[in-house]
């Protein structure tokens, strides 16, 4: 696993231009493209109160190492994942990529993670790993949520 932190830039020439709501969700955008995941539809960012936040299926806690205290909670989302469309291969490609960078390979994780373009045997690991788990969030969540 990566302890280098994932640096999002975000356009300093913006200031008082857009709001902390907005700037967020393209936040959000950015990251999910830098792990390959291209989710088109709109993010919107809010704000809440802890108790709704703390309801929530899914929340994020800070770490601590920097502003806030650790454990901070800082961010929920309502609803994840809809099972409104079958996984598609490129979703299962960059989800696989990222198992096989935080260190799932083959042969019982004694090859060097980040080798999956070079490796048929960490794909074929990786790929069906990543393609049940896909299906399984969308099959759990999204039934949780599909009349939201």
């Amino acid at each position: 696993m990566s302890t280098e932190p994932l640096r999002i830039w975000w356009n300093k020439n913006l200031h008082g231009k857009i709001s902390p709501g907005k700037l967020a969700a393209h936040a959000a955008h950015a990251a999910l493209r830098a792990y390959g995941i291209e989710y088109d539809h709109p993010i919107v960012v809010l704000a809440a109160g802890r108790g709704r936040i703390e309801s929530m299926p899914i929340t994020v806690r800070d770490e601590g190492r920097t502003e806030l205290e650790p454990g901070t909670l800082t961010a929920g989302v309502e609803r994840s994942w809809q099972a409104s469309r079958p996984v598609t291969d490129a979703e299962v490609e960059a989800a696989a990529r990222a198992l096989n960078v935080e260190g799932w390979t083959c042969n019982g994780g004694e090859d060097e993670p980040g080798n999956y373009d070079s490796c048929p045997d960490c794909k074929r690991v990786c790929d069906p790993l990543a393609r049940v788990a896909l299906e399984a969030a969308r099959t759990t969540r999204g039934a949780d949520n599909a009349d939201r």
